[in-house]
């Protein structure tokens, strides 16, 4: 969902990559320089403060705005992409968020899958990792593998999915969890909270583990959203109750209503 910090949480991994590759759950990774396509964040006013934020070493990050002055279009300029990633050996691009870069249909599976494969085959041709951020879409009751926005065929083609969402026990946390993990075992959610740096933007802090799962998650509904249940079941029961009494002496007309 909006304002958990998504976008922050991207930067600090990518300011890890840039320095030791030390992982929010203190597994070692790769080191590297990293590729950004953001369509939502100013780089000078945001980015940047964001990355400086996170300790990120910014020789090694390269924003990419525009294309030959064009918009980025996938797949369109994965060419151009190609040759940025390999003339600066990128470890990690990153995608923020995805929807705002695809010329296919987000609805479509073929047109997701035709547009991802190539991206795919790009990033293990260069030992790139490739994470592309979305939104929640509005369906509720769902498994978490199915409540990001657009076709299915954008978890179905990437090998690990993960979920931001809030701490149902604390409001001021935020917990990342696995909903998708072809590559791996299932990992253990991790906790953070969102500190406002020296410089006056935020960072993720982060707090160790949470035994919460992504379904658990999106399975808890809030006090609010309980109440507004419970009144539209009122709303209804009561709505019953003056239909059968309005009825109660045989069929009415419409006008008498």
């Amino acid at each position: 969902d909006p304002d958990l910090g998504k976008s922050t949480l991207l930067l600090d991994i990518a300011a890890r990559v840039t320095t030791h590759g030390t992982m929010p759950n203190n597994i070692q990774g790769t080191t590297g320089e990293v590729i950004i396509l953001s369509a939502e964040d100013g780089i000078e006013d945001t980015i940047y403060h964001r990355l400086n934020a996170a300790n990120a070493d910014l020789e090694k990050i390269h924003v990419i705005t525009e294309i030959d002055s064009l918009p980025v279009v996938i797949p369109a300029h994965l060419d151009q992409i190609e040759s940025i990633i390999k003339e600066h050996q990128a470890k990690l691009l990153i995608i923020d968020p995805l929807t705002a870069y695809l010329a296919a249909d987000t609805r479509s599976d073929q047109d997701i899958r035709k547009t991802l494969h190539p991206l795919a085959k790009m990033a293990q041709k260069h030992t790139c990792s490739v994470v592309y951020l979305r939104h929640l879409n509005k369906s509720t009751g769902t498994k978490a593998m199915y409540r990001g926005g657009g076709s299915i065929a954008i978890i179905g083609a990437a090998r690990s999915g993960m979920l931001v969402a809030k701490d149902p026990d604390d409001q001021n946390m935020r917990i990342l969890a696995h909903t998708k993990h072809n590559l791996s075992e299932e990992q253990t959610s991790l906790r953070y909270y969102l500190q406002l740096a020296d410089n006056k933007v935020c960072r993720v802090n982060w707090q160790g583990y949470s035994q919460k799962k992504a379904d658990d998650l999106l399975s808890n509904e809030t006090e609010d959203q309980k109440e507004e249940k419970a009144q539209d079941s009122t709303k209804l029961q009561q709505a019953k109750a003056w239909l059968a009494d309005f009825l109660s002496q045989g069929p009415r007309t419409v006008k008498s209503c």
